[in-house]
């Protein structure tokens, strides 16, 4: 629906997209009650993935383009306290370290990646802009300035923290080393089950990562080519 509805709100099917973004936040509600956005729903109701992290992000930002197409202030807000709870849950629940980071599965389907994931960090960041826009719609002033102060400082983290200088390249994850090991072996097995070019560069990582003493710092890491 992230990717989809854009294209159908520039047809001008606006109430399709409405409905659609309505029964999203019906089923995450029912589902979850936390701001959590469900993953993927049976045609009967039944609800397979309750949702990964970035989906939380990313419904807040397709309301916000929602918004941008329709001005529908009624719909938003309907839906603004799922927002606010969306927010609450990235940065509380889902950040036990309050580093910004929410830690948790994203886009990158690789068993065991679920520690601070790349996509997740930046869907994150993006979410805060939107929530931002749209508390200062409804008239939220305290909420949109937190929200524009989280995104701004979020988005300077990133391009520091998340960069490799060296790989010219952001880093797929960050964690400690016990994280990586589990990690690395799978991406490994993928890379060579469907014959990547840079399973030799994963080796390698794996090779410099168990020459470093156990801790529980995090570190960055990239596992795609």
């Amino acid at each position: 629906m992230t990717y989809s509805l854009p294209g159908i709100l520039a047809t001008g099917d606006h109430e399709l997209a409405k409905n659609s973004i309505q029964l999203l936040y019906k089923l995450s509600k029912g589902e979850n009650n936390n701001g959590r956005i469900v993953h993927e729903v049976s045609t009967n109701g039944v609800v397979f993935n309750p949702g990964n992290v970035n989906e939380a992000a990313q419904a807040i930002t397709m309301l916000k383009v929602y918004m941008d197409w329709t001005g529908d202030k009624e719909l938003l807000t309907q839906l603004y306290p799922e927002v606010k709870k969306g927010i609450s849950w990235l940065l509380g629940e889902m950040d036990p370290d309050k580093n910004g980071y929410p830690n948790g599965n994203g886009m990158m389907e690789i068993p065991g990646l679920d520690t601070e994931m790349i996509d997740v960090v930046v869907y994150t960041q993006q979410a805060l802009g939107s929530a931002a826009e749209l508390a200062r719609i409804l008239g939220d002033t305290n909420a949109a300035a937190e929200y524009q102060k989280k995104a701004t400082e979020l988005k300077s983290k990133i391009n520091s923290e998340w960069w490799s200088e060296k790989d010219k390249s952001y880093g797929d994850f960050r964690g400690s080393r016990e994280e990586a090991v589990p990690i690395l072996e799978a991406a490994l097995i993928r890379a060579d089950t469907l014959h990547k070019p840079w399973e030799e560069e994963l080796k390698e990582t794996k090779r410099n990562l168990m020459k470093r003493s156990a801790d529980t710092s995090r570190m960055l890491f990239i596992i795609t080519g």
